[in-house]
């Protein structure tokens, strides 16, 4: 796991098509930018298995 420091404004570069920018820091929270590929399912963790249900339960329901 690569570990690093930013500031608001700073962005980090994940291969070609991926950027996470620092938006804002205060007390502790965190709001980051992300801007990757709309083929790219991105969500926050937590919330991955709720979108994969929802998903799935609106693809049944068009059959």
């Amino acid at each position: 796991m690569l570990v690093i420091s930013l500031k608001p404004g700073e962005e980090v570069r994940i291969g070609r098509d991926i950027t996470v920018k620092v938006i804002k820091s205060n007390q502790g929270l965190v709001r980051l930018g992300i801007e990757a590929p709309k083929t790219l399912n991105v969500a926050r963790k937590g919330l991955e298995a709720d979108t994969f249900s929802e998903n799935k339960q609106k693809s049944e329901n068009k059959t």
